[in-house]
């Protein structure tokens, strides 16, 4: 079906993500995104705590690192505060990273690779210190570079600065992401009228756009960029309509099957207006 790419759990999704972040760099690509955003993390957190966001992130890099055999990589969460409640738990499941924050001075060791847990608006400046210290690098020394399900806001800034962010820190964040490319992306978004929506993106392929249908997700549109909020929408809606189109096609089909029967048997046909009459 449409369907056979899309991960069927969270285990499938980061080892996509790691083969799709292993080919982007194998391609000389070396600032790369992922985006993972999945109603199971959220739910799943609460009974497991493997489950929460940062935790299948770091998974994500450490599947990448297993697969492209680097050895010496570190991994920035936002703060000191979150990096101490992870640590332990990464050097539990046998994680070779080292483990540091985005709110320590920018500084290079020679790691082949950095990952940026969730990195948000405050890390923002030392994230794009990190980018231009390795753009300083011979391109062959650089270490790759990955933004894992990064929040900087700048999606709800509509012009003016978003809660406080000045629109000066969110244009940086813009052209921040604008220099990455993306390897692998999935969303589920919700939709009142159309049920679920399933954005993904799997390097080298094009963004797909799903929609959940009787139990499988059809595919209803394929873009070489990611599509805008407006693109998903005009999309969805069109699905919707041929859905409804279709209904009422088979109903019509059906009404004039039931028609063909009575009229052989010589019977009054429910559908016309004498009908009632008699």
């Amino acid at each position: 079906g449409d369907d056979e790419d899309l991960p069927a759990d969270l285990r499938q999704a980061t080892e996509q993500a790691g083969d799709a972040l292993l080919s982007a760099s194998k391609k000389g690509e070396t600032f790369l995104r992922v985006g993972l955003l999945i109603e199971e993390m959220s739910r799943g957190a609460k009974q497991n705590q493997d489950l929460a966001e940062p935790r299948v992130l770091s998974r994500v890099a450490d599947v990448f690192a297993r697969k492209a055999g680097i050895e010496k990589f570190k991994i920035f969460f936002p703060n000191v505060g979150t990096s101490m409640q992870h640590k332990k738990w990464l050097t539990e499941q046998g994680s070779k990273a080292e483990i540091s924050s985005l709110d320590r001075p920018p500084v290079l060791d020679g790691e082949e690779l950095l990952v940026f847990v969730q990195p948000d608006i405050f890390g923002l400046k030392n994230a794009m210190k990190y980018v231009s210290l390795c753009n300083d690098l011979p391109y062959e020394d650089r270490p790759v570079v990955v933004l894992l399900n990064e929040n900087f806001g700048e999606q709800e800034d509509k012009g003016d600065g978003f809660l406080g962010v000045p629109a000066m820190e969110t244009v940086q964040a813009r052209r921040l992401k604008s220099g990455f490319t993306v390897a692998y992306y999935l969303e589920q978004v919700l939709s009142r009228q159309s049920g679920i929506i399933v954005l993904f993106k799997q390097y080298p392929k094009k963004w797909r756009t799903f929609v959940a249908d009787e139990g499988q997700y059809k595919l209803v549109s394929e873009d070489i960029k990611e599509p805008s909020e407006e693109l998903l929408y005009e999309v969805v809606t069109e699905f919707a309509k041929q859905k409804q189109a279709n209904k009422l096609w088979q109903s019509f089909r059906w009404k004039r099957q039931v028609e063909g029967l009575l009229e052989n048997l010589g019977l009054p046909k429910p559908f016309q207006e004498d009908y009632k009459k008699k």
